[in-house]
C-alpha cells in the first residue's frame, strides 16, 4: 500500500511531458536561430545532402551542449510546477543566449577573428572537434552553476553568473596553457591536425567535467549577497581547476608509457596518426570523471585528523 501512494501521481507525468517538450523547443529554437544566421548557405543541404562532416560535428556539439546545460533546470522540482516551468523557460532562453555569446568567444580563441555563423560551412575538421569539445565542456559548466539553490533569486543569479564566467574563462585558459603542449595548438590552428584536436579536446571535455563539480552546490541560507558569500566557491572552484588541470596534463605522458607503449604523443601528432588518439581521450575521460567524484572536503577532512 505505501509503495503505491508513494507512484507518481497523473499530474507528475503532465508536468514531465511539459519539461521534455519545452526542453526540446528551447533546443529547436537555438537550432532555428543558427540556421537563420547562416545566409548563404542551406543547413539541410550541408548535412543530407553535401554530407559536410565538420559542419555536422559543430552543430551537433551545439545541440548536446546545450541539452547538457539544461539538466540542471528540468530536474528542478518543488511544490510550485508554475516556478518550475518558469523557471526552464527563462533560465533555457539564458542558455541559449550563452551559447551564441560562446560562439563568438571561440572564433576569436580559435580563429583569431569573428568569421560569423556563415563560417561554420568552411570549418575544417580539426577546429570542428576543438569548437565541439568546447560547446560539450561549455554545457557542463554550465549546468554546474545552474544546480544548487540559494535564499533568493538574486543571490542564486549572482551565483551562478560568476561561476559560469569562471567556469568558461578556466575552459578557454587551460586551451592556452595544455595547447602549448607538444605543439598541440599550433598543429591545430596551421596544419588541421586531427589527432591534436582529439588529444586537446579531450582534455577540454575532461576538465568541463570536473569544473561541473567544482561549481555545483547549495548556497548557504544564511546567505546575503555579499562578495564574501561566494568566497568559499571560488576557492573550492580553483582547487578543483588546478587539480583538474595538473591531473589530465600530467597523465599524457603517463599514458605513452603504459598504455600506448610503442608510440609516443609527440609522434601520433607529427604523423597525424589520430587513430589511437581516441584510446589516449577515453582514458582521459575516465581519469577526470575519477576526479570529478572525488570530494575534496572528506581529503581535507581526513588530512586534519591524521596524527
Amino acid at each position: 500500500m505505501h509503495v503505491l501512494e508513494s507512484l507518481p501521481a497523473s499530474g507528475d507525468y503532465l508536468v514531465a511531458f511539459g519539461k521534455l517538450v519545452i526542453g526540446l523547443g528551447l533546443v529547436a529554437l537555438a537550432w532555428w536561430i543558427v540556421n537563420v544566421r547562416t545566409k548563404t548557405f542551406d543547413d539541410h543541404v550541408e548535412i543530407v545532402h553535401e554530407r559536410n562532416v565538420p559542419f555536422i560535428l559543430v552543430r551537433t556539439g551545439m545541440v548536446l551542449g546545450q541539452f547538457i546545460a539544461m539538466l540542471a533546470l528540468v530536474s528542478v522540482t518543488t511544490k510550485h510546477t508554475r516556478v518550475d516551468l518558469l523557471w526552464l523557460v527563462c533560465g533555457g532562453l539564458g542558455i541559449v543566449v550563452v551559447f551564441y555569446a560562446i560562439r563568438k568567444v571561440l572564433d576569436l580563441v580559435l580563429r583569431c577573428s569573428l568569421q560569423g555563423a556563415d563560417a561554420l560551412r568552411n570549418t575544417d575538421m580539426s577546429s570542428a572537434i576543438l569548437q565541439t569539445a568546447f560547446y560539450i565542456a561549455d554545457g557542463l559548466v554550465i549546468c554546474g552553476a545552474l544546480t544548487g539553490s540559494a535564499p533568493t533569486v538574486k543571490i542564486g543569479a549572482i551565483g551562478t553568473g560568476i561561476f559560469i564566467t569562471l567556469g568558461l574563462s578556466t575552459l578557454v585558459l587551460a586551451y592556452w596553457l595544455v595547447g602549448m603542449l607538444y605543439g598541440l595548438r599550433r598543429s591545430v590552428k596551421e596544419d588541421d591536425n586531427v589527432a591534436a584536436a582529439v588529444i586537446l579536446g579531450s582534455i577540454i571535455i575532461g576538465l568541463g567535467l570536473i569544473l561541473r563539480t567544482a561549481i555545483a552546490g547549495d548556497m548557504s541560507d544564511d546567505a546575503t549577497g555579499a562578495i564574501s558569500d561566494y568566497v568559499p566557491g571560488v576557492i573550492l572552484f580553483t582547487i578543483y581547476a588546478v587539480i583538474g588541470i595538473v591531473v589530465l596534463v600530467a597523465l599524457l605522458p603517463v599514458l605513452d608509457k603504459l598504455v600506448l607503449t610503442n608510440v609516443t604523443i609527440s609522434k601520433m601528432v607529427k604523423e597525424r596518426n589520430w587513430q589511437p588518439t581516441i584510446v589516449m581521450a577515453v582514458f582521459v575521460f575516465g581519469a577526470a570523471l575519477l576526479v570529478a567524484n572525488i570530494p575534496i572536503g572528506v581529503v581535507a577532512d581526513v588530512v586534519a585528523v591524521t596524527p
